[in-house]
């Protein structure tokens, strides 16, 4: 989808300069404060990074794999990037929001690929690293050069039905995580959550792009402040796949890694308000000092 790099009767410069993005959203520039180019745009960011630091905390807790942990703090660098963008609405803004989706979207694919025994085979040159090291080359320099947004929405795109696909796989053809395994009850209820807040989301941010300028603004106009805040549906994007990347992290992490290591018992835990988290069984937490000190060394291997 083609959307514009200026909206009609919106402010184009502000406290940190001229907007270069390329890509202006729906929602009115500096109407709350002249510091922040989209208030509610940004401040919708907050709810993914306090999930992804929730991820973070728990995957170390956890002593779960470094994949994990670095998946989190993906997300984190995404919402980061994003608060900034919708800040300052500069190209550089754009790029930390844009690149970081590319990447962090492309180690779950790898993650969700790479389900060997262990973790000391990790091959950078393997076809899977090789292909997908070649993918974000490609985008990032359509989005260094500035090409159109689309390429960067087609390549996001690709990503996520390639991550989605290959957990489908694991689940439904793989056979290495049967119905029967802890794992697989409390992983794919997450996922399929997962899914369905993208999707939601997904729907809402076209219903955004395009109604826009015939319906969604002349209505927030005619509603006023504060009310009309409820129709930023691009916040509820950001809201829906900030929840959406945390569940699918979650249940694809406890479903994938239950097959690189069985003898672990991986399975889905509730912590701080009932938020899900990847948890090891206890009777493998509890296996000796032996376990605790071989985990230890090789904790930099894990990834």
């Amino acid at each position: 989808m083609s959307l514009p790099s200026a909206r009609p009767g919106q402010p184009q410069s502000g406290y940190f300069g001229n907007h270069t993005a390329s890509i202006d959203w729906c929602e009115q520039n500096y109407e709350i404060t002249p510091y922040i180019a989209e208030f509610i745009n940004t401040t919708s960011n907050l709810p993914t990074a306090a999930l992804a630091l929730y991820g973070i905390y728990s995957a170390r807790k956890e002593r779960l794999p470094m994949r994990v942990t670095i998946n989190f703090a993906g997300i984190l660098i995404i919402a980061a990037g994003s608060l900034w963008f919708h800040s300052t609405m500069s190209h550089f803004g754009q790029l930390s929001d844009e690149l970081p989706m590319i990447f962090t979207t492309s180690l779950l694919v790898w993650s969700a690929c790479e389900t060997s025994p262990g973790y000391d085979n990790f091959n950078l040159i393997s076809p899977l690293s090789v292909s997908l090291m070649m993918f974000n080359v490609l985008i990032t320099v359509s989005c260094l050069l500035g090409l159109s947004p689309t390429l960067h929405q087609i390549g996001f795109g690709l990503l996520v039905t390639a991550a989605t696909a290959r957990v489908l796989y694991l689940l439904h053809v793989d056979g290495r995580c049967p119905p029967s395994s802890p794992a697989r009850a409390g992983g794919v209820k997450l996922f399929e959550r997962g899914v369905a807040s993208f999707l939601t989301s997904f729907a809402i941010w076209n219903v955004d792009n395009l109604s826009c300028e015939n319906y969604l603004t002349p209505l927030k106009k005619q509603i006023g402040l504060p009310f009309a805040f409820v129709l930023e549906l691009h916040s509820y994007w950001h809201l829906g796949t900030g929840l959406a990347a945390f569940l699918a992290i979650t249940g694809a992490s406890c479903i994938c890694l239950s097959i690189k290591d069985p003898q672990a018992g991986y399975h889905i835990e509730h912590g701080f308000l009932g938020l899900p988290f990847v948890a090891r069984g206890r009777g493998d937490a509890q296996n000796g000092h032996g376990l605790i000190l071989q985990e230890v060394s090789e904790e930099k291997k894990r990834i």
